[in-house]
């Protein structure tokens, strides 16, 4: 990790009633949500891979820039999971449906980011 990133440390929770498949593409993304009225802007993002199970919980880490990080400015985190491996969403999918805020002072446990299927 170069010094002028942070690391965030994310788990990302599969509902335990989502149907298991094989492999799928996780696009886990910070984003800037400070404009009520504008789209979010992406400040960092990961792309992955992994097999979709039941109740299966993914850590991983996402860098973020830290000249992107306002004190004054508001972000979230949020994750998708393709089962097509694309990044539309699609019926299936597994994505965020609640407000994740970004911590990263004093981490010390990672962003719990529970997902539910796009039905």
């Amino acid at each position: 990790m170069a010094a002028n990133k942070t690391p965030v440390e994310v788990e990302i929770i599969l509902p335990a009633d989502c149907a298991q498949s094989g492999e799928a593409s996780v696009r886990v993304l910070v984003e800037d949500v400070s404009e009520l009225d504008a789209p979010a802007k992406i400040i960092a993002q990961k792309q992955l891979q992994t097999n979709v199970e039941p109740g299966k919980h993914i850590v991983t880490t996402v860098d973020v820039p830290l000249d992107k990080l306002d004190p004054r400015r508001s972000y979230n985190v949020r994750a998708h999971v393709s089962r097509n491996q694309t990044d539309v969403i699609e019926r299936g999918d597994l994505i965020t449906t609640q407000s994740v805020p970004l911590r990263i002072a004093g981490q010390g446990t990672p962003l719990s980011v529970p997902l539910r299927e796009v039905r």
